[in-house]
């Protein structure tokens, strides 16, 4: 995707389940949830 955001991926958890989370903040101070699902299991702990 090619928007005009500043991106970022990290972890979290909910309810005791590491969770995937990608984000992007618009410069109107809006944010986009790209993505927030479980981990691929075979990435890991890589972003």
């Amino acid at each position: 995707m090619d928007e005009p955001t500043e991106t970022y991926a990290f972890f979290f958890s909910f309810q005791a389940v590491k969770m995937y989370a990608k984000v992007g903040l618009m410069p109107n101070g809006a944010v986009i949830i790209y993505s927030a699902h479980k981990p691929d299991r075979n990435k890991g702990d890589t972003l």
